[in-house]
């Protein structure tokens, strides 16, 4: 057989290797949870969060095979060295992954790893002679003779080779492409010197140089086998399994075949890559400073110690935007990291905070606190300058080792969060209710190890700048409108809440709503297992409402009578369900705990009884749907509007006003709009009145005429009329019902 016959049948052996074994190694890296981790900083790499990592595994795979089965020197110590530097990069990947740390092995362990390695082939270069201490210079017949010296220089090579190609790598994947145009160089000129050899008569160095060209067209065809699954929307990421290796064959063809200058041209993008890093660093230290607005050369980051998701804090600047308790949870976690954090706020009056804009000029970082409205000119343009913008939220998911469940939608998010949690903590699962609920997320998330859970109450001010968030499990109950001040229209509000599972991997869940049509249309775009729950139909894959039993996948679980869920709110306790049933817990600890479970204050919750009425506060009810859920809670009822006046579409209330609401009082601000679409859709059983005393006792007095069994205070309206949160609204409504039951 041919030399040349021999190489392509190994190219082609190669490329089908790699695609043979691809779908298999990505199986794995997502059951072990390999995955890429991108922070969310950089709107074009926030998508690759949560791609499984290690690739590299599917082209040195048949690069290996190949050259155990070629069996010469060059081939055997090439692929010796690439499976040394992937064991390097193995561990450095293994340790993010295992440990939850965005950093792996320490720069020093590399550095010494990569020296070791790269004697070897020192050293065997030197005691060769078929390659020797000779190099060839370019593009002429002069070689250069470098004795002993070729030992140091040929550790240099490696060293930096390797380190070149992962920085091309990064998070844009350049190194795959790149690699391809390398290969195939080197392939045509090992095939040329083999040649020569065999013409003039060397047959012994034929062997080898035909074996170095079968390693370089094993990595060609493996590395195009790859790029099918690497390809956007990428199935996998090579890592530093992968660059490392790669960057190890790169040098080893160039040395063994004499021609490591060659490096710089036939590898240019290695060479710029590594430049415009060194550049940018040393520029950056001594002025504060960028040369470019993106480092490595073609890559999406301007910061060079960013790569494969590594994220530094020590000494970098960090201004935190806002002084709440998120913001400062966010400053102390950033100090702890090491970072030179600064909480700046509107307000400087408030706790630790500056209102100078001009600490935003030099930030490396920016952390948004919930609150802070990112649309903000300076913000924009801080973006422009390619600056890290970002949330507490993502911040915190990015240092918490635990298992991380995250609960958005429009309603219903604080009771299912914390039902949850229940359920888990019931289980003997160490679980940890965090968020919008009221504990910073980034409060705790450093100190929560893997075998704990974090159920992450997420709204859509906390999303909307988290779009590489990627918990294990998602859960979206509703979407419907609201904050549309903040987000202005309901495309921007649904792209804030569709970042709960945007970045999930097809190793994670997403437990959604498919009785309501936005979110079953949002669920139709992600990646991940999708787990639907529903009260109006049978859900086979989920869970959902069968003879009077929450079910999931075909077990019954507990009667619905045994639970205190009436409505529309049994889709909080099917979500809830269908999230621990996924998380392993018994049918038994599920219905225990949804048993007895208390939900939280003021959502539909039982203050008062008098006169044989029952009287609930559900001021969290700040919109139309939350209200009409409510109604459907209770039975015949008093139902108390209003509040500030705003976005909220009250035609909606009335168009859906379950019969079992006889009567209406109306006060605050948007209390003529109320009556007006009232009027529109014939309801004439309604009061208006001045303030939240009277409009107490003429519920009363309609709760009597009615002959209801229940007053439901469920305002669908913000409460910034008069109050400063919805807790305080709640509040004044309890101690108005006590004075007006103790005046009785």
């Amino acid at each position: 057989m041919s030399g040349l016959v021999k190489i392509l049948l190994y190219f082609v052996a190669s490329v089908a290797l790699s695609l043979l074994v691809a779908p298999l190694v990505i199986k794995i890296m997502r059951k072990l949870k390999a995955k890429q981790t991108v922070l969310g900083y950089v709107k074009q790499h926030e998508h690759k969060s949560g791609t499984p990592t290690m690739g590299g595994f599917i082209f040195l795979l048949p690069t290996i095979v190949f050259s155990l089965v070629e069996f010469q020197r060059f081939s055997l110590v090439a692929a010796a060295l690439s499976a040394g530097f992937c064991v390097l990069g193995f561990l450095d990947d293994f340790i993010k992954i295992r440990y939850a740390r965005n950093l792996g092995l320490k720069p020093y362990q590399k550095i010494i790893g990569q020296l070791g390695l790269s004697f070897a082939a020192g050293w065997f270069a030197y005691a060769s002679k078929d390659v020797g201490s000779a190099i060839n210079l370019p593009f002429s017949t002069f070689t250069l003779n470098m004795s002993w010296g070729i030992i140091p220089f040929v550790m240099l090579v490696y060293v930096a080779t390797t380190n070149c190609v992962n920085l091309t790598d990064g998070l844009d994947g350049l190194a795959g492409y790149t690699s391809v145009a390398y290969f195939l160089w080197f392939a045509i000129l090992v095939y040329f010197i083999y040649d020569d050899a065999v013409k003039a008569g060397n047959s012994e160095y034929a062997k080898e140089a035909l074996s170095l060209c079968v390693f370089s067209v094993s990595m060609l065809g493996g590395l195009l086998g790859y790029l099918v699954f690497n390809g956007y929307p990428a199935k996998i990421m090579m890592g530093d399994t992968g660059s490392l290796a790669l960057g190890a064959a790169c040098a080893s063809v160039a040395v063994f075949s004499k021609n490591p200058l060659l490096i710089v041209t036939s590898g240019i993008m290695y060479v710029l890559s590594g430049i415009s890093v060194i550049l940018q660093v040393l520029y950056y230290k001594l002025t504060k400073k960028r040369i470019f607005l993106m480092a490595p050369h073609g890559r999406g980051r301007a910061d060079a110690d960013i790569c494969e998701g590594d994220m530094n804090f020590v000494g970098r600047k960090v201004v935190v935007y806002g002084a709440g308790a998120s913001g400062i949870c966010a400053y102390e976690l950033l100090r702890e990291k090491g970072a030179r954090a600064i909480v700046y706020d509107d307000d400087p009056s408030r706790d630790r905070a500056t209102n100078s804009v001009g600490v935003f000029k030099d930030a490396d970082i920016i952390v948004l606190s919930p609150g802070v409205n990112p649309n903000k000119d300076f913000l924009l343009d801080a973006r422009l300058e390619n600056k890290i913008v970002t949330s507490e939220l993502n911040l915190a998911s990015s240092v918490c080792a635990a298992e991380q469940i995250a609960v958005t939608g429009t309603n219903g998010k604080t009771t299912t969060t914390m039902l949850i949690d229940h359920i888990l903590k019931r289980a003997g699962i160490h679980s940890h209710a965090v968020g919008n609920i009221g504990v910073p997320f980034s409060s705790i998330a450093d100190k929560l190890d893997a075998t704990e859970t974090a159920v992450i109450e997420a709204s859509s001010y906390q999303l909307e700048n988290s779009v590489g968030f990627s918990p294990e499990i998602a859960v979206l109950l509703n979407v419907k409108p609201d904050h549309m001040t903040r987000h202005l229209t309901m495309k921007n509000y649904e792209n804030a809440k569709a970042n709960i599972f945007r970045a999930q991997s097809e190793s994670d869940y997403l437990v959604y709503n498919a009785d309501d049509d936005i979110v079953r249309n949002m669920a139709s775009e992600a990646a991940s297992q999708k787990v639907p729950f529903s009260t109006e139909h049978i859900e086979p894959s989920g869970a959902y409402v069968s003879s009077d039993f929450l079910c999931f996948r075909g077990n019954p679980i507990v009667p619905v009578d045994e639970i205190d869920f009436k409505g529309e709110e049994l889709q909080n306790a099917l979500a809830a369900v269908a999230t621990c049933m996924i998380k392993g817990v018994s049918a038994f600890c599920t219905a225990s705990a949804l048993a007895d479970f208390k939900r939280p204050s003021y959502r539909r919750q039982l203050v008062a009884i008098a006169e044989g009425v029952y009287v609930y506060n559900d001021s969290k009810s700040t919109n139309v749907s939350a209200c009409l859920c409510a109604c459907t809670s209770v039975g015949d009822c008093v139902l108390m509007l209003g509040g500030r006046k705003g976005e909220e579409n009250f035609d909606e209330l009335f168009s859906k006003l379950p019969s079992n609401v006889k009567a209406i009082t109306v006060q605050g601000e948007n209390a003529e709009t109320i009556l007006k679409s009232a009027k529109t859709f014939g309801f004439k059983n309604i009061r208006k009145h001045d303030d939240l005393q009277s409009a107490i006792a003429s519920a009363f007095e309609l709760a009597k005429k009615f002959k209801t069994e229940s007053i439901l205070f469920s305002p669908a309206s913000k409460s910034f009329d008069l109050y400063a949160n919805f807790e305080e609204r709640a509040k004044k409504f309890d101690s108005q019902i006590a004075d007006y039951l103790a005046k009785r």
